[in-house]
């Protein structure tokens, strides 16, 4: 496959808003000819990845040397994505800049063992994160400097209530046993709220708005979707949708806008539009076992195009087993899919 460049010329749409109270400060969107490589992304082969006797999974040599396990995109700026990338699961992590307008990765800092599953940088491009599943750090981009927020729980996934708090997945007394809840903090580590039990993953900011799914298990009920204004302090609405997730981890959310959510597993991306209570799937390999999807993030600059992270295992021309690490952009109005080459 030839590679060629695609320069796309993008225009700020529209004002990105959030809840804290500084927000008039935050910069804009700025538009720009990407001179990144792009290329068409086909997936052109599904088979079971092959097993040891013991039934572990034989991945497939990496075509480069990242291992991409997290990316998003910049709240105050459309032409930046961040990336994580990992070659151990409970090693060092690197974290890289990758800038659309010039094509280049910045590598900005190596996180000690960072954990979790997600990577989401706040409007003042600052990231909070799980480490070692028991402390919280938060690490400015803009000086490079760490700071610990807390220290001595267990905590599984972190997210952004707006630019000075946060919420972190942790386990919390419940009876003789433990729970894990969604709890509230501030960048000082001071608790402010405890959030209900059954929200499980958290999606991104959606000005006071977070959505939230919740178990199920079994897969044989609806899946649900309730969406907490943090301005309101209450859940201000509940959605349902025929089951998607086949693993007890569930399925994940991403808004596209203020009234439709990407809602993802490893397996297949969606569109839920609220107003409408439709669900669209728009790509699906729950039959390709060499297929995964993992992180969304919207384009800021345009409503109908959002970008996804894709692993895929392939044999090359040698018949040898390759596994790619790559963020793909994706048009809801075509359907196509471009991948960035970087």
């Amino acid at each position: 496959m030839n590679k060629y460049t695609i320069t796309i010329t993008l225009f700020a749409l529209a004002i990105f808003q959030f809840t804290a109270c500084e927000d008039d400060d935050i910069p804009l969107p700025q538009s720009c000819e990407w001179e990144i490589t792009q290329e068409p992304s086909v997936i052109d082969s599904c088979f079971e990845r092959p097993r040891l006797f013991t039934g572990t999974i034989i991945e497939g040599d990496l075509v480069n040397d990242r291992r991409i396990r997290y990316f998003n995109n910049d709240l105050s700026s459309e032409d930046l994505l961040y990336f994580i990338t990992k070659l151990e699961s409970n090693g060092p992590a690197e974290l890289y800049r990758l800038d659309l307008c010039k094509g280049e990765v910045t590598l900005l800092e190596t996180l000690s063992t960072m954990s979790g599953s997600n990577l989401r940088m706040n409007a003042s491009r600052k990231l909070v994160y799980p480490r070692f599943l028991q402390n919280v750090d938060l690490f400015d981009s803009n000086t490079l400097e760490s700071t610990n927020i807390l220290s001595d729980i267990y905590v599984t996934d972190v997210a952004w209530v707006n630019d000075t708090s946060f919420i972190c997945r942790q386990d919390v007394p419940a009876g003789n046993d433990f729970e894990l809840r969604w709890i509230m903090y501030n960048l000082e580590g001071t608790l402010l709220d405890t959030l209900p039990a059954e929200f499980v993953k958290a999606s991104n900011q959606n000005g006071s708005q977070i959505a939230f799914s919740t178990d199920n298990y079994d897969g044989e009920q609806d899946d649900r979707v309730i969406i907490y204004d943090f301005a309101q302090q209450a859940t201000v609405a509940e959605h349902t949708f025929p089951s998607l997730s086949e693993f007890r981890s569930g399925f994940l959310l991403h808004w596209l806008d203020a009234t439709r959510l990407l809602v993802y597993t490893g397996k297949l991306i969606a569109l839920y539009d609220l107003p409408t209570d439709e669900l669209t799937i728009l790509l699906d390999h729950r039959e390709c076992d060499n297929v995964v999807y993992g992180e969304v993030a919207a384009q800021l600059s345009d409503p109908n195009k959002f970008f996804y992270l894709l692993k895929e295992n392939f044999y090359d021309e040698n018949d040898e087993l390759k596994v790619s690490y790559d963020i793909i952009q994706y048009d809801l109005e075509t359907q196509e899919e471009v991948k960035l080459v970087f």
